[in-house]
Order: C-alpha cells, then sequence, then structure tokens
C-alpha cells in the first residue's frame, strides 16, 4: 500500500492542477487507497498500539553452576483486528554486565481485543558473574536484566515494542573442605600408597554433581607429586562426601628423607587443587600436620 500510494502522489506531482483542486485530488487519492487496502484505520485515528508486559519470573531450577529461569510476558491486543508477532531479540544482562544475547522468529497472532502469554526460558551462568561464582557469593544474590524488543507485523511495516524485565536470584554458596585422617598403607622401604580424604560440604539446597579432584601434595615442604580422585556419588543436600585424594610414592623417587617422615615423625601435610562439580570448579588450599606410624596414621589430626 505504502509503495502504491508514493507511485500516485508522484504522478500528481506532474499534474497542471493547482490550488484547491489539487488538494481535493490528493485526499481523495488518499482515501481510495485506504479503502481498497482495507487499512481504513490507519488512516482515520490509526490503530492502537499493542503492550507488552513483563508478568513474573518463575525459578525453575538453580544448580551449582546456573539457574534456569521463565519469564512470563503478556501481550495485550486492543484493536479489533489480530496482531501477529514476527520476531524477538534480547540482551541478558547479569550485574549490569551484557552476558548472552538472542533472537528468535515467531508467528503468534494475538485475537483483537484479547491477550496472549508468552513464555521466554533463560539461562542464568553463575560463571559470567563478576568475578566468577566464588567472587559472587559473598554477596549471595545477583540481579538480571532482560531487555529486547518484540516486532509486530503492521499494514505498514514491522512495529518494534520494546520489553524489560529484571529480577534477583540467590546464589548458591560454594563447598567448603577439610581434610579428615590420612592413612599410609603399606610403608615399605620402596615406596608406600597414601590417601588424602578431603571431606566435601555441601551447604546448599540442592545435591552437587559427583566431584573430581585434583591436587599437587607436598610433605614437610618436598613435593612428591599429585593425587586424584573422581567420585561416583553427589554431595547430598546440606550433607557431606569424602573424596579419597590417593598416590602412589616411590622413595627413590621422593627421596629417603619422606620415608622417614611417614614412619617415624608429624609431617605437615598441604594440597593445592581444584575440585570440579560438573561445569563449575572450586579451588582449595588445605594444610595439616600428621602422625603417621610404620603400619599407618598412630593418632588423629
Amino acid at each position: 500500500m505504502h509503495l502504491r500510494t508514493a507511485s500516485w502522489l508522484a504522478s500528481l506531482n506532474g499534474s497542471p492542477r493547482t490550488g484547491p483542486t489539487r488538494l481535493v485530488s490528493i485526499l481523495f487519492v488518499l482515501a481510495l487507497a485506504a479503502l481498497t487496502s482495507g487499512c481504513t484505520r490507519w488512516f482515520f485515528g490509526g490503530p492502537k498500539v499493542p503492550g507488552v508486559v513483563f508478568e513474573r519470573a518463575n525459578v525453575r531450577e538453580v544448580r551449582f553452576d546456573g539457574a534456569s529461569l521463565q519469564l512470563a510476558f503478556r501481550i495485550d491486543n486492543p484493536n479489533d483486528g489480530p496482531m501477529t508477532i514476527t520476531s524477538s531479540s534480547y540482551d541478558l544482562a547479569l550485574d549490569g554486565k551484557t552476558v548472552a544475547s538472542g533472537a528468535f522468529t515467531q508467528g503468534l497472532s494475538v485475537a483483537g481485543h484479547s491477550s496472549e502469554d508468552v513464555a521466554l526460558p533463560v539461562e542464568l551462568l553463575f560463571k559470567d558473574l563478576e568475578g566468577g561464582l566464588l567472587g559472587a557469593a559473598k554477596k549471595k544474590r545477583t540481579t538480571w536484566t532482560l531487555s529486547g524488543l518484540v516486532t509486530f507485523a503492521t499494514p505498514v511495516g514491522p512495529l518494534p515494542l520494546p520489553a524489560r524485565a529484571s529480577g534477583d536470584v540467590d546464589l548458591p554458596q560454594p563447598p567448603t573442605f577439610s581434610i579428615d585422617q590420612p592413612r599410609a598403607d603399606g610403608v615399605t622401604i620402596v615406596g608406600a600408597h597414601l590417601v588424602i580424604p578431603v571431606r566435601i560440604t555441601n551447604p546448599t539446597p540442592f545435591d552437587l554433581p559427583a566431584p573430581s579432584g585434583r591436587a599437587s601434595l607436598s610433605i614437610d615442604g618436598n613435593d612428591v607429586g599429585s593425587v586424584r580422585r573422581d567420585s561416583p556419588d553427589v554431595v547430598p543436600a546440606k550433607g557431606t562426601l569424602v573424596l579419597d585424594l590417593d598416590t602412589t610414592l616411590r622413595f627413590q623417587d621422593v627421596g629417603a628423607g619422606v620415608y622417614k617422615l611417614l614412619s617415624m615423625g608429624e609431617p605437615k601435610i598441604r594440597l593445592e587443587g581444584e575440585v570440579a562439580f560438573g561445569g563449575a570448579v572450586v579451588p582449595f588450599e588445605l594444610e595439616q600436620n600428621a602422625k603417621f606410624g610404620r603400619n599407618g596414621p598412630k593418632s588423629q589430626f
């Protein structure tokens, strides 16, 4: 309709008509174009602008590495005829920092003088927070903001309207770590099998994914290699799990002094590493004194 009307106006520009006669002709052509195209209301009174109203955010799931939200919008059509949403786009920010963008096409038609609910699923990843999850956990909450455009099809072209929503999400607190009583199994003049049990305490109201631990081990300042363990079990909500980090030492590799510490002394055990819970990684540093005997530890830490 727009292009056709423009061409008619262009032809009138070359017409010899002047003054009131020409004005009447232009108005007649515009009215005829509106009537024949079915767009009368766009020229006489115009349509009413539809409404895009944010209603609520449902937190569907909170995990250690993120949260799943479902945002509910209401689309109000105050016009006689239906209106169709053709596309939507959005930017997602956490604490003011844009962390994701999205766009998708839609074919939702909203009947005249009615409303439709639109659900938008959104994934928040805590690793996108400033300083990561551990840095943000001290705040205990994060603010999310979604801003975007909802585009409607109209007889005169696309009509983009702004949409905005915001809210807060509680951040899960990270797990804590401590060393249980270590074991030195089968200490001989050749070597020993060391087990360093690391207790993981989960303060959150949901299970943590099965942990996978890695750490470098030193005994009284002597670097003796690394310890590791993958657990098949989750860390229960508000519960604990012991992850036995272990390694086999060969004294010819780590020195005879380590053998003496394990068999007669009270060495200082130090672990520096990380535990992965699915996609979230939590670093740790632990240090403790132990008393080992020839057949194992003689006393608790």
